[in-house]
């Protein structure tokens, strides 16, 4: 057994090489220095072989299928039509449009990210009229299209803020804060004015003064370069 003569660390019989330091092996007392059973498997560089976008939806596609067509059978069997298995069919829609729009924007996804939104805002707009009609009720044009696009318009918001603006994450968390906090409000008084619940504020003062207080906190950290490195140190940002 011999020793590295650059750094010292041990050598097997079989090294050419120091494995550390890369310091070719020199042992005159050793004349088959390099031709022993190397103490560990030779590396190979391997290659992964990409999956195509299209096999990866194609698959969700029939996984999707399965209970769809479970629930389809199932109410026309009991109602010799479609009635609840309309709204199985509308929920998973939605969730596979959800699943869909990262899995096509892989590699890319700021510059995809707001149609991704758009997509989900449009597919829940669609879910929720189909539920409106389906029920009978007059909800959607007052309450649920006003939420959504509310919604989607944070999100919509936030993303351009980091993709064009350049707002750093620490910041486009504080908008996203800020951003909820106001949700919380519009909710409230979208409800009251809907469903005439009540003429004034209860619950949604609560998260919005929580979220706008936070809001500047994480403004006021981004904006103090010694205590955002600090933090980012503390816990291990």
């Amino acid at each position: 057994m011999s020793y590295c003569v650059h750094c010292g660390v041990e050598l097997a019989d079989s090294e050419k090489r120091c494995p550390l330091c890369h310091t070719r092996v020199v042992d005159p007392a050793s004349p088959e220095a390099g031709q022993g059973r190397p103490p560990y498997p030779r590396y190979e560089v391997i290659t992964p072989e990409r999956v195509s976008k299209r096999s990866v939806l194609l698959v969700m596609a029939l996984i999707f299928l399965v209970p769809i067509c479970l629930v389809v059978v199932c109410d026309l069997s009991l109602h010799a039509r479609v009635t609840w298995a309309g709204f199985v069919m509308g929920a998973l829609l939605c969730v596979y449009v959800f699943l869909a729009g990262p899995i096509l924007s892989v590699g890319r996804w700021y510059h995809a990210a707001t149609l991704c939104v758009a997509a989900d805002a449009a597919v829940v707009l669609g879910y929720l009229r189909y539920i409106e009609r389906t029920t009978g009720g007059h909800w959607f044009a007052d309450f649920a299209a006003p939420v959504v696009l509310l919604a989607a318009l944070s999100v919509g918001v936030a993303i351009l803020l980091r993709q064009h603006a350049g707002a750093t994450r620490l910041m486009v968390a504080a908008v996203a804060v800020a951003e909820a906090g106001v949700f919380c409000l519009v909710l409230e008084l979208m409800l009251n004015r809907a469903f005439g619940l009540r003429d004034k504020l209860v619950w949604s003062l609560y998260p919005l003064v929580t979220a706008e207080i936070l809001a500047i906190l994480l403004a006021v950290i981004d904006r103090t370069p010694a205590l955002k490195e600090k933090l980012g140190r503390k816990f291990f940002l």
